[in-house]
Formats: C-alpha cells, structure tokens, sequence
C-alpha cells in the first residue's frame, strides 16, 4: 500500500485555503501554501527570524525514529542560533481503515511530543494528522500558515522526502534539503534540492551517478548522532532499582528481521507482511544466538550484569522470549529485562552508564556512541546494506559484523578486546564523534547559507 502524501491532496488543499481565507490569514488563494512572508513576527530588532520547517517522527514505536527529530532540532539550535524550528510530525500509517480500526491514521505519542516541547522551549509541534484531509479547518489553517512562515523544509530521514519536496517546491517555491537520509536509486528530482546529506557512502555515490557533487550533495551524518536528551530522574532510578552499576553493565538489543508492523499497530497482514512474518519465525531463534552466547561468557567471566532492552516495542518480549528465559540460572539471575518501551531520552542516559553495548539494530548504537559508549552493530541479512554502512563511514568498520557470519565466541573476542583496553575503545569512540561533529559543522554551514542565500 502506498503511503498517503505528505502535502494535503487538491481538494483538501481547497478546504484549507478555505479556512485561512475565513480567519484573515489569506490575502489569496495563490500561491497555495506559499503566503507572504510579512506574516511572520518580527524580532525584537525589527529583523524577521528565519524559519525552518522539519519533517520527522516517522514510528514514535522506535527510539531511532524518536530521536531523529531531536537531534536535528539539536543540530539546528547548536549552529543556527537564532532560526526559529517548526516540526511537521510525519508518522508512518499502516492497514486498512475499518469500523473498528482507524488504519492508516495515527498520532504522535503526547509524551513524545511533551519530551521535545520541554528540551526546545518554544517549538511548535503541528498536528500530525492528515488534518485538512478530515476537514478540520483549524488544523488546516495552522498547516498552512507554518508552510507559508518557514523559509527552508529540511526532510529528515524516514519516508515520504520525494512527495513532500516536489508539492513543497511547487506549491512555494522556496528550498528545500535532506539530512541524513538513505537513497535507493538516481532519480531525476534530486537536482531539485538544495541539499541532500546521506548518512553513507553507497548513497553518496548515487549522487554522484546522478551527476549531483558539491557541498550540499555529500556525506552528512544521520541525525540521531545529534541526540543529546536525557532524562537522568528516570535512568538513574531504573538502574538503582535493578542494581546495573555505572559502566558494569552490558546492553544487548534484540532485532527481528523485519518489523512486525500489523502486530504492532494492529491490522491484517498483507500476504508479504505474513511472508515477512514467517521469515521473522524462521530465523528468531538463530538470529539471537550468537548474542545468548554471548551474555552466557560474560556473566560467568566477568560477573558483571546484562540489561536486555528494546530498540522497538515489539523488542520487549523478544528479548525475554530469545534472551532471558532460555538462559542457564546461574546466568539468568544477572539478567535485567527491561519489561516495557521507553522513550530514546531515558535510554540515552541509561545507555551513557553501560560499559557497553551489542545490538542487532542500528540506532541504538548511534545513541551509545553519542553517548560515550562503546557498541558492536550486528547487522542481519534482510538490513539495508547502505544504512548499516553508518558505523563504518564514521571509522568504526571493525565494531559491525555480519550476524550470520557471527559466533558467540566471536562476540566473546570483539567485546574482550574493549574489556582488556577500555581506554582504547573510548578513545576510538571520541575520534569517531569528533569526525561526526565536524561533519555536522560543515553541512550545517552549507544549511546556513541556503537560508540565508
């Protein structure tokens, strides 16, 4: 099923020009959402502050789609001082909408939405929902004039870019960019964007065979590295009443090798969602083996504790179904599980205390890695080869492996190497976010001076 456009469809376009036009908003009905920019308040210089509009938020069901919007609201603040944000959340809809289940139409977690409000005082948060598609003419009117105030649309990594950049484009002309995106193939409308940084390499080189070089069409990395909320009252208490000791502790995180997005959001399966679904039974069990061996060395060599935790809610009772419950007791009884979601802030700062982490999916490690913590990426076979290229782009290519290819006694020497020379790793982290940070600096220029060109 294709996903519903980003932009309000034609007639729904009508009903918002509609409803802007009532409350005084509107001088006319052209161009679209492209209103004059007198509307927007003035600084208390006289100056009008810049104005960026962000896509985002694509699964609130995710730490790594959590924490994209964040950081990139962090990126903003850190080298644009000054630009006003305005965050346009873009969740993904899944199934058909029935009697009893609305669909494909879903709304941002309010604690979501609450965690950015108060780390970015000031943020306008728009409504979510397809709102000028249901008829609300107020949401409608608020869509529309946060198109008409923002000077620049940065679409952040997730679905939806090509839908939103074209209408956005067309409908008022002004720039937009991509940051920290994944590309499949060359497309013709890339040339459109003023800027377009992919978090790696391969994806690089599709802009390349594109023809697309330059400042703005290169290596720019994912966003979530930016990351740096934390919600200490909560980690610090998950961790005492769990007795995980700062920097004594492993953190192991599960993946399937798809998500089960109709369990999740709970709708019937397509026939290649039940596919996925059977390949996902297929393989769980072997999937996770390397990593149960692995948590069975290190207890009994180190003593230390594992915290089994989700980078997904549907990890949740995964890791305790592949990782806690078929373990030895003697090993069990220093295994935390972590029994429900959380949200990326609190997870930071519990992944910030770990000596460790090793983690079948992506964006956990970014957050361990922003947050000091050394972590091994093992990447399944079903997972974009381009976006698991991240780690390696960053100059950690011996801190990702190949899940199949992958033993526990293999996990036993990665994460040995780091026991035996903490001060190695941890210097082999710095240098990899410092390679980061300066990343962000120089395309966080090229952002600049597309606002201000």
């Amino acid at each position: 099923m294709k996903p519903r456009p980003p932009f309000p469809a034609t007639a729904s376009r009508r009903q918002a020009i509609a409803a802007l036009a009532a409350s005084g908003l509107a001088a006319s009905a052209r161009p679209l959402f492209g209103q004059s920019r007198e509307l927007r308040a003035p600084d208390e210089d006289g100056a009008r502050r810049k104005n960026i509009l962000l896509t985002g938020c694509r699964h609130d069901i995710n730490i790594g789609d959590q924490a994209h919007a964040p950081g990139m609201l962090q990126l903003i603040r850190t080298h644009l001082p000054g630009v006003e944000a305005t965050l346009w959340p873009m969740p993904s809809r899944y199934g058909p909408a029935t009697a009893d289940h609305p669909g494909r139409r879903r709304r941002l977690k309010p604690e979501l939405a609450e965690m950015m409000r108060r780390s970015f005082p000031g943020l306008r948060i728009l409504e979510p929902d397809w709102a000028s598609e249901d008829g609300d003419p107020d949401a409608a009117a608020e869509l529309a004039d946060a198109i008409s105030r923002a000077d620049l649309l940065i679409s952040g990594s997730g679905g939806g870019i090509k839908t939103a950049a074209r209408n956005w484009k067309e409908d008022t002309g002004k720039p937009w960019g991509a940051y920290g995106v994944t590309l499949g193939s060359v497309q013709t409308w890339y040339s459109e964007a003023s800027f377009l940084f992919c978090r790696d390499i391969p994806s690089v080189r599709i802009l390349d065979a594109g023809g697309l070089a330059g400042p703005g069409f290169a290596f720019g990395p994912d966003s979530t590295f930016a990351m740096d909320l934390r919600d200490e009252e909560r980690a610090l208490a998950f961790l005492g009443n769990h007795g995980l000791e700062d920097r004594r502790f492993l953190c192991v995180v599960p993946r399937l090798r798809h998500s089960p997005y109709p369990e999740i959001y709970g709708y019937a399966p397509s026939p290649e969602e039940k596919e996925k679904a059977a390949t996902n039974e297929r393989f769980k069990e072997t999937d996770h083996a390397a990593v149960r061996e692995l948590i069975v060395a290190w207890v009994r060599r180190t003593g230390m504790k594992v915290l089994a935790c989700p980078e997904m809610t549907y990890g949740v009772p995964l890791a305790k179904e592949q990782w806690v419950d078929p373990l030895p007791e003697d090993v069990r009884s220093h295994v935390v599980w972590r029994d429900s979601f959380w949200l990326c802030d609190e997870a930071a700062s519990v992944f910030a205390r770990a000596f460790a982490m090793v983690s079948l999916d992506c964006h956990s490690p970014i957050l361990a890695l922003a947050a000091g913590t050394p972590a091994i990426h093992l990447r399944l076979p079903t997972d974009n080869p381009s976006k698991s290229r991240m780690f390696a782009d960053i100059g950690l290519p011996e801190w990702v492996a190949e899940n199949d290819a992958t033993s526990g006694g293999d996990l036993v020497q990665l994460l040995g190497a780091i026991a035996e020379d903490p001060a190695a790793a941890t210097l082999k982290v710095q240098r990899a976010m410092a390679f980061v940070r300066e990343r962000q600096r120089e395309t966080m220029a090229t952002v600049r001076d597309v606002l201000w060109g």
